[in-house]
């Protein structure tokens, strides 16, 4: 199991008047009252801005390890995730869910992996090689969906460094409009023959299959 991650999707609402700022995500991993990690990772940068009376999506990205940074153990726990905002005065009990978290062992499988990369949405799926059913098994993005939108968003962090957002939250990241130099592109399948590179906010070059890979 070492070096697994739990992808989290978090959405919340700003049901108030005026907009609020997120400053971190405090997230605790714990079984009953048994504490077995605590961390407050930064906020992603998509969810910075929560405007007045919108809906925000984004997705934590937490390594399934425990305190002394060993591998958690396949049973079942509970996450606790609490949003911190600058406001002062907000109520925080609404910022605050938790959900059920279910770590199981880690599996080998054989079989050949799919991807579908289509020119608005990209969608993956397993074949694996014992399947007596000759049926291709979806592997969804999400609980929501099993598709991506193809699109991807590059931009510069506090510290200046080059990062990327790909589906949607690349999609988030360009209509909160934070970035003054993001670099959004979608519609990359039709794209690929282009010869020209395309220019990053770090002032690099990239070619349009680097891009796809990414």
């Amino acid at each position: 199991m070492a070096g697994r991650f739990l992808r989290l999707p978090i959405e919340v609402e700003n049901q108030g008047g005026e907009s609020c700022q997120l400053t971190n995500v405090e997230v605790v991993i714990r079984r009953g009252r048994e504490e077995i990690r605590h961390l407050t990772p930064p906020a992603p940068q998509q969810a910075y801005l929560l405007e007045a009376g919108k809906t925000h999506s984004y997705t934590l990205k937490i390594q399934l390890v425990d305190e002394q940074q060993q591998p958690i153990a396949a049973k079942r726990y509970q996450c606790d995730v609490e949003q911190m905002v600058v406001e002062e005065d907000l109520d925080r009990s609404h910022l605050k869910l938790t959900t059920e978290l279910e770590v199981r062992s880690s599996q080998d499988y054989t079989g050949i992996v799919t991807i579908d990369f289509g020119t608005r949405a990209t969608a993956a799926a397993f074949y694996p090689q014992d399947n007596t059913e000759q049926r291709a098994i979806s592997l969804p993005f999400s609980e929501k969906d099993s598709c991506l939108p193809t699109a991807i968003a590059y931009y510069l962090d506090e510290e200046d460094q080059l990062q990327y957002d790909i589906g949607y939250d690349a999609i988030t990241l360009l209509d909160s409009g934070k970035f003054s130099d993001l670099v959004y592109l979608d519609n990359l399948k039709w794209r690929l023959d282009e010869s020209e590179p395309v220019l990053l906010p770090d002032d690099s070059e990239r070619t349009w299959e680097d891009i796809a890979v990414d």
